[in-house]
């Protein structure tokens, strides 16, 4: 898969984030409008990034561990920052947590149904395992 599916699945991807979270993106939250948009497009890069890299199998946990690190990362904030620490308690937060969980759960589902998952993956949904040969 080059670097031009990735940016694909990040297209296809991102058109059902941006709908789901249309209402939020007014305001923004704590964070602001234009992080938060930004944020959601480094989670759904970090996301089909940590979906095609991944060998083997992977549970949705750790998944949604790596994809928030990894949009960390990408934002490439000094780590006493006032923006990396109000994304990083955004992130990490246990509301905030939960909510990422579940929308990747439903990132996979929608990639799944739409046969868009990398080539040789399947998504075991009732035990949250993703699984890559």
């Amino acid at each position: 898969m080059s670097e031009e599916t990735l940016e694909e699945m990040d297209e296809f991807l991102n058109q059902l984030v941006q709908a789901r979270f249309e209402k939020f993106l007014k305001f923004g939250g704590i964070i602001g409008k234009k992080r938060f948009t930004e944020l959601l497009l480094l989670l759904v890069k970090a996301f089909v990034r940590c979906l095609y890299y991944t060998k083997g199998e992977i549970f949705l946990k750790d998944i949604a561990n790596i994809t928030r690190a990894e949009a960390l990362f990408m934002m490439n904030e000094p780590v006493f920052s006032m923006n990396f620490k109000a994304v990083s308690s955004f992130l990490y937060g246990e509301q905030m947590e939960n909510l990422l969980d579940n929308e990747m759960h439903r990132w996979i589902l929608y990639l799944a149904e739409n046969k868009k998952l990398p080539p040789g993956s399947e998504y075991h949904r009732f035990m949250g395992k993703y699984i890559k040969n």
